[in-house]
């Protein structure tokens, strides 16, 4: 889907969503890694360390045999993209978000983030960003819904297959449990990859040894990344991932609405739902044309592990 967008659709702006663990960054490589030959230039930049949007039009001009000393602004990136295709690769949006509000928006001193990215989607060229985020920007959003040079995807669980082979790649045994182990861990890649370890060193590569332990095990790596993306939610949405963490079944709105807060009104629990699905951490299910929401197993045992209280 990837090549076909950048190769044949020529898509301007691409963007990876998933939670923390799912494969953005290493899909992101792979597909560069193929293409790379259909374009003059290849750049890969980190936001990791938050550039302003200066800085990265500063950093992006060096991937190009411009002057030094240019000034960094939007005209000479736009002369080079539409003149030069090119392959940009930006890793790592969400670092620019501000964290204690909804999904997808910038931190004050990244606002400028959104005219780039709105310009780098509606103005003609021959080039392709690709932008890999734990959450989608508001802008993003609105312009795959609009522009047809911009598309989003949202990486989810691996396949059975594919998850099967990390399980076999790590010599586990209990082939029969695997699907259940797979399951519990929401078909994460790096999840799947970490429990695996464990299993093979603690229990032998015996599956069944571990699943009978019943837990689901996270381990400080995994522990680590759920609690940067909680750090990340609002209020509201702290709230309603409690009472989903709490609850033995899927929960419709109109649950979730007598369990948060009366201050908040249907409109804000709807928006705060729409937020925690940018941010792949709610999983929607349909039975009898009723959508009912549930959390990633993962998600769901550290929140259990970490509060024992309703969070506001």
């Amino acid at each position: 889907m990837l090549r076909k967008w950048i190769l044949t659709d020529r898509a301007q702006l691409v963007a990876l969503f998933g939670m923390g663990g799912i494969g953005k960054t290493a899909l992101a490589g792979q597909v560069a890694q193929q293409i790379a030959g259909e374009f003059e230039y290849v750049g890969w930049r980190s936001l990791s360390n938050t550039p302003t949007v200066p800085q990265l039009l500063a950093e992006l001009l060096g991937f190009f045999p411009c002057s030094p000393g240019k000034t960094p602004d939007l005209s000479p990136l736009l002369h080079y993209i539409q003149n030069h295709r090119s392959l940009i690769i930006l890793d790592g949006l969400e670092n620019l978000m501000t964290p204690g509000e909804l999904a997808g928006k910038y931190r004050e001193a990244y606002q400028d983030y959104a005219l780039l990215f709105k310009t780098i989607g509606t103005t003609k060229h021959q080039s392709c960003f690709l932008i890999t985020s734990t959450e989608k920007s508001r802008e993003i959003g609105l312009l795959e819904n609009f522009v047809d040079t911009v598309q989003c995807i949202k990486l989810t669980s691996l396949s059975l297959n594919a998850a099967r082979q990390i399980l076999q790649e790590q010599q586990l045994v209990d082939e029969d449990k695997w699907e259940k182990l797979i399951e519990r861990y929401s078909g994460n890649p790096l999840a799947l990859k970490l429990v695996s370890g464990i299993i093979k060193e603690v229990f032998h590569g015996q599956v069944g040894k571990f699943c009978r332990a019943k837990t689901t095990f996270l381990g400080e790596i995994i522990r680590e990344n759920l609690a940067i993306q909680l750090s990340r939610l609002s209020d509201l949405e702290m709230q309603i991932i409690y009472q989903l963490a709490i609850s033995s079944e899927p929960v419709d709105i109109d649950q979730l609405r007598q369990w948060v807060p009366s201050k908040y009104p249907i409109s804000a629990i709807i928006e705060a739902l729409k937020s925690l699905i940018w941010r792949s951490l709610l999983e929607t299910v349909i039975e009898q044309d009723v959508a009912l929401y549930i959390l990633p197993p993962m998600f769901k045992k550290h929140i259990i592990n970490n509060f024992t209280q309703p969070l506001i």
